[in-house]
């Protein structure tokens, strides 16, 4: 008998999101406590509904694989620094066992861009 294939979705924030103290931002993973307006929590259970097995961070279920998030700074070099980070973030998750479905926000977007030359 086969395991199930191992899902995970990576939410990547745009510029001026980056985690900040004291705020839940759309990109950060769903806690206990947190709304169920939350957007990982609305796409869990779309996907559920859905017969999906992916979920929002599912592959961080360890100290060592946190939810990826960038400096949220509106520069090249950032952002450039950023698609570094999180092809690494990526491939690490793939070495794991985990299929990745990337969501990316603005220049979210142009940091999983950058990164798909490395990951292909």
């Amino acid at each position: 008998e086969q395991e199930p294939q191992k899902e995970t979705v990576i939410l990547v924030h745009g510029t001026f999101a980056a985690p900040v103290e004291g705020k839940h931002q759309w990109h950060q993973p769903f806690e206990a406590g947190s709304s169920a307006d939350a957007f990982a929590s609305k796409l869990n259970s779309a996907l559920e509904r859905h017969g999906s097995p992916a979920r929002c961070w599912a592959h961080c279920t360890s100290p060592k694989e946190q939810a990826f998030f960038w400096t949220g700074n509106n520069s090249w070099l950032d952002r450039a620094q950023a698609g570094s980070a999180i092809s690494e973030h990526i491939a690490s998750a793939r070495k794991n066992g985990w299929a990745c479905h990337v969501v990316a926000h603005s220049h979210g977007g142009n940091i999983l861009m950058d990164a798909l030359p490395s990951l292909m």
